[in-house]
Order: structure tokens, then sequence, then C-alpha cells
């Protein structure tokens, strides 16, 4: 949380987000679910990617009912893909929110605050999958800074001063988004 509070604080740098993927990456994490206190598991399963509050903003995800869960520790809310409110067949976003699922019979349950537009949570040759987003801070392992074009040398320079200050044991790497994604 340091960084980040130091990170946001750059003159170049427009978000940050902890999270575990970057929006395409394979989620890495997928389950089934209990949804809606039903006593069955679903009959399919959902990618689940781990991040916080500020990671809609940072990618421009956008929301089409509800909104972000609230900045925390651990998991108070989840947000769903359209896809998602599909696959469980509601027919509006709105319709899903407040209902619950259930991760891990019982070992994770919150209710559905947001929905979102679909975007592709893997490969983009793959077919867009039902996507659950919920933020657990021990679970994060990447910092997403989205920064301006303008003095992109000086901004990521300031980038690693801050990263090197604060963790000088570990090393210092970054990624762009769309190189991760060619």
């Amino acid at each position: 949380d340091a960084l980040k509070t130091q990170l946001t604080q750059l003159a170049g740098v427009k978000n940050v987000s902890l999270s575990a993927f970057s929006p395409m990456d394979k989620a890495g994490w997928d389950s089934d679910f209990k949804f809606d206190n039903a006593l069955k598991k679903s009959n399919f399963r959902a990618d689940f990617k781990w991040a916080d509050a500020d990671y809609f903003k940072t990618y421009n995800i956008q929301f089409i009912a509800g909104g972000p869960y609230n900045q925390a520790d651990t998991v108070n809310g989840f947000v769903v893909n359209e896809r998602m409110v599909k696959k469980l067949g509601f027919k509006k976003p709105e319709d899903i929110i407040g209902k619950k699922i259930d991760f891990w019979d019982g070992s994770m349950v919150a209710p559905v605050v947001g929905v979102v537009k679909d975007f592709n949570g893997s490969s983009l040759a793959k077919e867009m999958t039902p996507i659950v987003l919920g933020s657990h801070k021990l679970i994060h392992r990447l910092i997403n800074v989205k920064i301006q074009p303008q003095h992109m040398e000086q901004t990521l320079a300031a980038i690693e001063r801050l990263w090197n200050n604060m963790y000088p044991d570990f090393i210092y790497e970054y990624q762009f988004l769309d190189d991760k994604i060619a």
C-alpha cells in the first residue's frame, strides 16, 4: 500500500492498482461455485481474477450495472462480467446485484456488487469466459501502473527508484501490457 500511494503521487502516473493478474492473463484460478444459496454447485466454472477496486479504472473496464467493491484486505463483494450474467440465466445485468456467490463450500461468500462489460480474460484466440473479480490483498502480486506517454522514460526511472528504495532485495522488472498481449 505504501508503494502504491507513492506511485500515485508521481507526475507521469495516471492510475495504480494491485492484482494477481492483468486483464488478459489466463486467470490461473477457475472454480465451480454455488450461486444464490443453491445447494448444488454450478454446472460450469468461472475464471477468477484477484484485483483491488482501482483495477477497473486503471484498465478502463466499464460497468454496466452496480459498481466496484469497496477497498478492503479481503473479499467483501464480487464483480462479474456479462458472460457470467448470461450463463446464470439473467436477462438484465442489474438482476444479479446482491445475489451471493459461494466459492469453496463457504470459504469465500460475498454478494455481486457490479457487472462489467465483457473483456477477454486470456488469449484473444479463445472464446470469452465467465469471469468473477474480487480483492484479496494477500494474493495480489502485480502492481499495475497506467502512465502518461509523455516523459515515459522519466516516469519509468522514477518508478524504479521508488521500487528499489522500498524493496532493495527484490529485482525490479516491468512489462508493457501491449507487449504481453503480443
